[in-house]
């Protein structure tokens, strides 16, 4: 299910609803797009072995007829689908650089990647059966960065299917567009947790929200004390600014995920991998199929 604004950015649009006349006022000039494609032809020459080459070859043999690269400062994120071009539009001053000289070539490499699965995965659906990887993934970025906060590692461990409970029911809803009703029984499945223990209504919160999954990890007594802006605060300071909608999207989920695939790139550091190498691989495998 993707959404139309990501809340963890400030309400802004997840997909843009722009005409080609507005898109082309902030449009770079024609010499720095073709600057563009020929770094990355020049860098692609050295990837052909990797995992996202095909993908980015597509784009290369067309000219990059598929994007439009552009400076709008206002909006926070360095890629977006345009539905009503039905393109992908490069943003470049989320990178930190006005110009595309400024960026090194693995990064215009890993925006071409980032631009091509947000467009793809923007109206492909991964199947609810490749769920478990993407639920286990997400629940060890929780446990890797709240555990020792919260002591879950320690004498509050017995929390931990707990929190799993609550990331599985989420990723279930908000992720893979399934009924609230049924992520209920489903995620006792995939966290080995039994609901019947929770001091919470379940039924009170909207699990495709990422605002109601911090508020029921702080009702719960789990997480104690997490409010939004502490949420935020928190994973800033992990992810950037730019990377915060992997938390809330899957869109932007599976696109950053297959842009930690290409070391070296500073717009998805490697180190994401690291949360669950064996989910991280099934979940890559799944978005492959899917774009």
């Amino acid at each position: 299910m993707i959404k139309r604004v990501l809340n963890l950015i400030g309400g802004k649009p997840n997909i843009f609803t722009l005409p080609q006349a507005t898109i082309d006022t902030y449009k770079i000039d024609d010499e720095d797009k073709e600057l563009f494609l020929s770094t990355v032809k020049v860098f692609s020459n050295r990837a052909k072995s990797h995992l996202t080459y095909p993908y980015i070859k597509l784009h290369l043999d067309s000219g990059l007829s598929a994007f439009d690269v552009v400076r709008i400062p206002k909006y926070p994120l360095p890629v977006v689908f345009n539905e009503t071009t039905r393109k992908v539009i490069i943003n470049l001053p989320p990178t930190g650089h006005r110009s595309v000289t400024g960026l090194e070539p693995r990064d215009l490499y890993a925006l071409l990647m980032m631009g091509h699965s947000v467009g793809k995965l923007s109206s492909a659906k991964i199947s609810t059966t490749d769920s478990i990887p993407f639920i286990e993934f997400m629940s060890a970025i929780y446990l890797k960065i709240f555990s020792k906060k919260y002591g879950l590692s320690g004498s509050y461990s017995k929390l931990i299917p707990e929190i799993r409970y609550f990331v599985s029911v989420y990723v279930l809803v908000s992720f893979f567009d399934m009924s609230q009703k049924d992520a209920l029984d489903r995620a006792t499945i995939t966290s080995k947790y039994d609901r019947k223990d929770l001091n919470v209504d379940m039924n009170a919160y909207d699990f495709s929200s990422i605002l109601d999954l911090v508020k029921v990890l702080n009702d719960s007594g789990v997480l104690p004390g997490l409010n939004l802006y502490r949420f935020i605060s928190t994973m800033m300071n992990i992810f950037e600014m730019y990377n915060l909608p992997l938390l809330e999207d899957s869109m932007r989920f599976g696109s950053s995920l297959m842009v930690a695939s290409i070391n070296g790139n500073t717009l998805v550091p490697s180190f994401v991998q690291s949360y669950n190498q064996e989910a991280y691989q099934r979940i890559v495998t799944s978005i492959q199929k899917a774009i």
